[in-house]
């Protein structure tokens, strides 16, 4: 049977559509947050390691009960707010200038 769909059946099963939902709504933030810290070059190692014990707790969580307790939830929710903290307190990325943009001249005000 595919894990998939026993893991998503068996959230449906204890909160219903609804906290499947919220569910998959936290999973895809927590990957995006996750897919930006490891695509930033500036990223330190100790961010990213913060971001992998928070997914080997949540995989983990994903077959036992390790978030029904307070042994392993303090410690998931408080690395995932360390990883936010510490991906929020990192410099703005400098983004590249627009080669179209860049290559046209400034307006001037005697126009």
């Amino acid at each position: 049977m595919n894990t998939k769909i026993v893991l998503a059946s068996f959230v449906a099963a204890l909160s219903g559509f609804a906290g499947l939902a919220v569910f998959a709504a936290f999973l895809v933030v927590l990957i995006h947050a996750t897919w930006r810290a490891v695509r930033r070059a500036d990223t330190p190692a100790h961010v990213l390691a913060l971001w992998c014990s928070c997914w080997v707790i949540l995989v983990s969580a994903c077959f036992g009960v390790v978030l029904e307790g307070p042994m392993g939830a303090v410690v998931f929710w408080s690395l995932l707010g360390l990883a936010n903290t510490e991906m929020a307190a990192l410099p703005a990325a400098a983004t590249e200038p627009d080669p179209v943009t860049s290559a046209l001249p400034a307006p001037s005000a005697n126009v």
